[in-house]
């Protein structure tokens, strides 16, 4: 049970923080001419506001279940005295003000500068990278082998937002609009995200492979190893996901981008970006099983 909760905590944080970076990557980058549609600015806000909350329960509730699973105990002075006396808690502090100031960014981009949402969003973004580091800090890379493995992992969860999150948020777009504005608009931002994804598919699978090799001693660790075999979940959701995603990159994106798409092109195209969301996510929890496991340094 302790460690179903570990991997909870660790998962809602990472898709959190995941969600936060693409929502304003989304904003600023991918559709500012989607931002004039209320019900998408409502869609984005609501998905920031849930990435928040999820980064801020899941950060805090490590706390606790740290303690539980070390000293087999936990009280609220315990989790203070956690909080603001180790590497972990400084990091969950200011992972819970990061996503805050991310948060408030956003906000302020799609409450108080529709007309003008780019700048605030890019703000955001930037925050993010400080949000993303606090994560980055505590990785099994970043404690063992330092901060060259520390930034690919900043690198590798920056790219996940990049193109994950930014997926979702694009996923909630009212796909059945017809207004020719936002035809147009549409079709920026998915060719945006097209372009995009390929340099972040080939950006993610560097950075994991090179963090692979640095805590798999040997390819027999990756079938005898609880981290090998999480290592392998996560490789084959990988997998499954760029299949998706190249299918909607080949097939069904130039159909829609090349012509005047009718309403079943475009509720195809949603259809299959939220499955390639949906994949994602999965991705998301297995790295945080990952993230659970032990590396096998000292195993072989």
């Amino acid at each position: 049970m302790l460690e179903t909760l570990q991997v909870a905590a660790q998962g809602a944080g990472q898709i959190g923080v995941v969600l936060l970076i693409g929502a304003a990557w989304a904003l600023a980058v991918l559709g500012p001419g989607l931002s004039a549609a209320e019900v998408w600015r409502r869609r984005l806000t609501i998905l920031a506001s849930l990435a928040w909350l999820a980064v801020l329960v899941g950060s805090l509730g490590s706390l606790p279940l740290t303690l539980q699973r070390v000293l087999g105990r936990w009280d609220l002075q315990l989790v203070r005295t956690f909080a603001s006396n180790t590497a972990q808690g400084e990091a969950v502090l200011q992972r819970c003000a990061a996503a805050t100031l991310v948060l408030a960014l956003m906000l302020l981009a799609l409450w108080l500068a529709r007309t003008r949402p780019r700048l605030l969003a890019a703000a955001a973004l930037v925050a993010g990278i400080w949000l993303i580091d606090t994560l980055s800090r505590l990785a099994h890379g970043a404690v063992m082998e330092g901060g060259l493995y520390r930034a690919l992992d900043v690198v590798h969860l920056l790219v996940a937002g990049v193109w994950g999150g930014g997926l979702v948020a694009l996923a909630l777009w009212k796909w059945r609009t017809t207004r020719p504005e936002f035809d147009s608009a549409v079709k920026t931002a998915l060719r945006r995200h097209s372009s995009t994804g390929l340099l972040g598919v080939l950006t993610l699978a560097a950075s994991g492979v090179i963090a692979a090799q640095a805590q798999l001693p040997n390819t027999a660790s990756l079938t005898t190893t609880s981290y090998g075999l999480a290592l392998v979940l996560k490789l084959a959701l990988v997998a499954a996901t760029l299949a998706v995603a190249a299918y909607n990159r080949w097939r069904l994106l130039p159909r829609l981008v090349a012509t005047d798409a009718d309403l079943a092109s475009k509720s195809r195209l949603a259809s299959a970006l939220r499955i390639e969301a949906l994949l994602l996510m999965l991705v998301l929890i297995a790295t945080a099983l990952l993230t659970t496991r032990p590396p096998p340094h000292d195993m072989f």
